[in-house]
């Protein structure tokens, strides 16, 4: 304190001095404008977002409140702002503002020097703070920045290193900053800052996470500068990212979310994107830039189906957060708050329907996270808003979730439980096994290889230094070779292999698998996983070398708490209990147990056919820096218990299995082993299944192009297929993890049912008796599960009629959110008639179709088509279940295109409209030539706007008809006889933006 007195009391003559001899000079020179205020006047649209962001940065007036949590808040960032200002360098011919960000050829030190001089401007600007309003502080801040201005950021300077820090991790920070001080700034300060973030950022570009922190560069510096344009393209801006990807950086329609191309950074780049996403709503919302795009809802499909699955009690699972876990700062609590936060945010400006689920997860979380107090690691402003939440009684906790969830587009397995979660991280020839850039992740070598994390009541075990010191050689549920490896060494590595994925039964069971094809030696290998409710099976088969060196698999590396004393038994027998302990071989182990370092964290083992194990507790030594160039080299120590299973060198079709029973005491594990309820029915290079008595679930994993049989599943090629039955109620689920079928699946079950209850589109039961047969439709699925639910009773006398399908030429409806089946037309502008093209059709979820997936199009006004890929035919009817759009007068939609023969000869069938209360007639209408012609039409009729219909056109030799059915089946509209066009494709052609069809099925008719 005393330091800190004599710094101010400095800074105060200095500051003293310096105002003296500017008062001279201003007597001679008026006053200088860049040290001016802007004049006062009343606050404009651009002043309320500015303010409010302002607000968002330190809490507003609720940051001077006595509350207990606000108060230590308070002093945490004026202990951090005391400590920048202590160390910044205040001469005037300083080379830099702090010592150890001195480069001139290192990026980052101009994005963290505008971080520091951001944390000191937090503290000024927080109401209550002792930092408050300080002048001496306000000319240092001024000082630096003018400093920073002219000598490392500005409009003409060359950029060098990392593109990031110059186009936006310096401008977030710098803007942040103008907004803090504004006032204090000046028309010349804020126009030459402002100058050098356009000279980098001046538009919206890019994709995923980096877009959305562009979009926030370009909007915050439209508010500062007050340039509507600007903030017109932020908020326009945002529509990329909202629409799912097939392919590339963005959001999937599974909830996988990739950046860099390949890599799973849902908790590291999706946590940005969608933290900021955030920040952009709540900036803009209410305002004339206010985000409208449609698919805005999509932003919370994504906080439930991307991120809830991988938040376990406060914890962002690390398998979705890339190089980022090797950060150490960041560790998965601190991702997890984050989230958090960002969730927080999001239901302040989210819709009444959309608002309670993500309170409830967040209240959840903040109570749940007692390892990372939310309340001491939150922003002031979150702060706030969590204490609000908190005392709401109206908002009730959301339950621990029980699913399971796989992540297709990622290579990613969640299961949760009550008392514990699951994940499995895996890597393809779709997805990288891990990233090791800018000296990040060095030795994350087997992370994609198939490692499991294991979450329960210990919330501390992969926070507190874990990455730090876990053995890399050692990482749970991995089958490595132990070579050495150099740093990064084979990162951004493809396999050649594709079947990797899995299963989901009920959203709550499943099988997963990997096809191991290391990188820089000959290990290969097939490993899956069967989860259930209490165990989790691993199986190894097919694992074979030919480098003669040891082949082991990893069954668990466990840190251990303080001293790591933690019991540890096999069959009973303790078994390393002291840290640091000598390796020690077990043979023939059936069971073992891991006490845990809290109530709800032991764990059980057992080992069906028996296994040698290798057992060690160790304690493990090491730092950051070693596995990130920029960490602190500090040494740490932590124990770890770990368990092995050793292959020996060289080994050809090994195997191996082992059960994982999660929170299991030492005697209940020793009871399950004695009498398990799984049962291992096979584990071979061609099939691996599972049998859990309990549940009566059977799991199975077909790993090559000829299927196999196991468990009474018949699959005819590579599936992943697990059945279950409750009652009288038989479900299957199947799912091709490979993503390469080029055919439908036939999926045999050696028992009889009575009927169908339901079926997942695409799959199609073509026999009930004396076997179970479905086809499923597979193809273009993206690793997405299908499933079935039969009733189950004696065999029929004959077996039950199935609906004919071998007339169906094509059907779509766009249940996995794509529309890899369609061609949208480019179609040239007309006048005033916008073009319409491939950007403008796109699948999203429709509230007006109960929320399923439709295909529709964006363009207000003017022609689109779409036409279905690879089907051309003479004779056939195409259906159409859609919703219908707001009228205008001559508006039309819930058109079908028939034989088409090219862009100006075809038939179109649909509504037309005569006014804007949607009273109009159906009609045939023929383009030939390019020339318009109406064969036929119905009497005066009406269509509501958002009601959905089903449109039916028969095409039959000559013979032209349209159906309608509103409700009560189809209806004849129109008919007529015309031969001009004989055969062609068929498709979808709208005149109305959000026009929505949901299903397309196309029959063969007879001539």
């Amino acid at each position: 304190m005393v330091k800190r007195k004599q710094r101010a009391s400095a800074r105060h003559w200095r500051l003293r001095a310096g105002l003296i001899g500017l008062l001279v000079c201003l007597l001679w020179s008026g006053l200088a404008e860049g040290w001016s205020v802007p004049n006062a006047a009343a606050a404009d649209r651009f002043d309320v977002l500015r303010e409010r962001w302002k607000t968002l940065l330190t809490g507003g007036a609720a940051a001077a409140g006595s509350d207990a949590d606000i108060t230590v808040k308070r002093a945490a960032i004026d202990a951090l702002a005391q400590s920048r200002w202590d160390t910044l360098q205040t001469s005037p011919t300083r080379a830099c503002l702090w010592t150890d960000l001195c480069s001139t050829t290192i990026s980052s030190h101009i994005t963290d020097s505008y971080g520091r001089l951001k944390d000191m401007a937090i503290a000024y600007a927080t109401p209550g703070s002792t930092l408050a309003g300080d002048p001496a502080l306000l000319a240092d801040l001024l000082s630096a920045l003018d400093w920073m201005h002219a000598q490392r950021y500005n409009a003409s300077a060359t950029p060098y290193n990392n593109w990031w820090d110059w186009q936006i991790g310096a401008p977030l920070r710098l803007n942040d900053l103008m907004v803090l001080l504004y006032d204090e700034l000046g028309t010349t300060r804020i126009a030459s800052y402002a100058a050098a973030i356009e000279a980098r950022s001046p538009i919206v570009e890019m994709t995923g996470a980096n877009r959305v922190w562009k979009i926030t560069v370009v909007g915050l510096r439209g508010v500062i500068v007050k340039d509507a344009a600007k903030l017109a393209a932020a908020s326009n801006g945002l529509s990329d990212v909202l629409s799912y990807v097939t392919s590339g950086d963005g959001f999937y329609a599974d909830g996988s979310f990739i950046q860099h191309y390949r890599y799973p950074y849902t908790g590291g780049y999706g946590l940005s994107l969608i933290s900021d996403i955030a920040g952009v709503l709540y900036l803009l919302d209410g305002s004339d830039w206010r985000v409208i795009d449609p698919r805005l809802g999509h932003v919370y499909r994504w906080v439930r189906e991307a991120f809830e699955p991988i938040l376990y009690k406060g914890a962002l699972m690390d398998m979705t957060r890339g190089r980022e876990m090797s950060r150490a700062p960041y560790q998965d609590h601190y991702a997890g708050n984050r989230a958090t936060q960002a969730i927080l945010r999001l239901s302040q400006t989210a819709p009444d329907a959309e608002r309670p689920a993500l309170q409830r997860l967040v209240k959840a979380m903040i109570a749940e996270d007692t390892y990372y107090p939310f309340f001491e690691k939150s922003t002031m402003y979150n702060i706030v808003l969590g204490k609000q939440l908190m005392a709401d009684p109206t908002v009730v906790p959301r339950e621990p979730l029980v699913m399971n969830r796989v992540f297709a587009g990622m290579d990613r397995v969640v299961h949760l439980r009550e008392g514990f979660g699951f994940g499995i991280s895996m890597s393809s020839a779709r997805v990288f096994n891990f990233e090791a850039i800018n000296g990040e992740n060095l030795k994350g070598w087997f992370t994609g290889d198939g490692m499991t994390y294991l979450y329960n009541d210990d919330l501390s075990h992969y926070s507190d230094d874990y990455w730090a010191t876990v053995d890399p050689y050692r990482l749970p549920g991995t089958t490595i070779d132990t070579n050495p490896r150099l740093n990064s060494s084979g990162y951004e590595y493809l396999s050649p292999s594709h079947w990797v994925g899995g299963v989901i039964l009920d959203e709550a069971y499943g099988a997963a698998g990997m096809e191991l094809d290391a990188w820089g030696n000959t290990l290969s290998g097939r490993k899956s996983w069967f989860l259930f409710d209490e165990e989790l099976v691993a199986l190894g088969a097919g694992i074979a070398s030919t480098d003669n060196r040891p082949i082991v698999t990893n069954v668990e590396h466990r840190k251990l708490a303080g001293p790591g004393t933690s019991p540890f038994t096999v069959d009973g027998a303790a078994a390393l209990t002291t840290a640091p302990g000598a390796a020690e071989t077990v043979t023939g182990a059936q069971w073992a147990h891991l006490a845990g370092d809290m109530p709800g964290s032991d764990i059980g083992y057992y080992f069906p056919d028996g296994a040698d194990l290798e057992v060690q507790r160790t304690l493990r030594e090491g730092s950051w820096r070693q596995i990130n160039a920029t960490g602190p080299e500090t040494p740490i120590s932590r124990v770890y218990q770990s368990i092995r299973i050793n292959h020996g060198p060289s080994p050809v079709d090994a195997t191996y299995s082992y059960v994982l029973l999660p929170g299991l005491s030492s005697a209940e594990a020793e009871a399950y082993a004695a009498n398990p309820s799984t049962t291992i029915l096979v584990n071979t290079p061609a099939v691996q299944a599972v049998r859990q008595e309990t549940l009566q679930a059977t799991g199975a994993n077909f790993w090559t192009t000829a299927g196999g049989t196991a468990g009474g599943i018949t699959s005819s090629g590579q599936a992943s297929v697990m059945t279950r039955v409750s009652g009288d109620e038989l479900r299957i689920a199947v799912a091709d993890p490979t993503q390469q079928a080029q055919d439908y699946l036939v999926i045999e079950l050696e028992q009889p049912a009575q009927s169908v209850i339901s079926t997942s589109s695409g799959v199609y039961v073509t026999r009930l008796s004396p076997t179970v047969q479905l086809h499923v439709d597979v193809q273009g699925a993206r690793g997405e599960s299908f499933e079935a639910a039969l009733r189950l009773a004696p065999p029929p006398a004959s077996p039950d009629s199935l609906p004919d399908r071998s007339d169906w030429l094509f059907h779509d409806d766009f249940a996995y959110g794509t529309a890899p089946g369609w061609e949208p037309m480019s179609v040239a502008a007309s006048g005033t008639v916008p073009a319409c093209g491939a950007a403008h059709w796109s699948v999203a979820r429709a509230e007006a179709l109960g929320g399923a997936f439709a295909y529709t199009t964006n363009q207000p006004a003017g022609e689109c088509r779409s036409l279905i890929r690879g089907v051309s035919a003479a004779n056939y009817s195409i259906e159409l279940t859609g919703a219908a759009t707001p009228w205008s007068a001559g508006g039309s939609a819930l058109s079908l295109i028939g034989r088409y023969v090219d862009a100006q000869n075809y038939y179109r069938f649909g509504f037309t409209a005569t006014d804007a209360a949607g009273n109009g007639n159906w009609r045939i209408l023929k383009r030939q030539g390019g020339v318009w012609t109406v064969l036929a039409t119905s009497s005066a009729t009406s269509a509501a706007a958002g009601s959905s219909y089903r449109v039916k056109a028969e095409l039959q030799g000559s013979q032209l008809r349209l159906y309608v059915d509103s409700g009560s089946g189809y209806a004849l509209q129109a008919s007529v006889t015309d031969a001009s066009f004989a055969s062609g494709r068929s498709g979808l052609l709208t005149y109305k933006g959000g026009t929505q069809a949901q299903e397309v099925l196309l029959r063969k008719l007879t001539p």
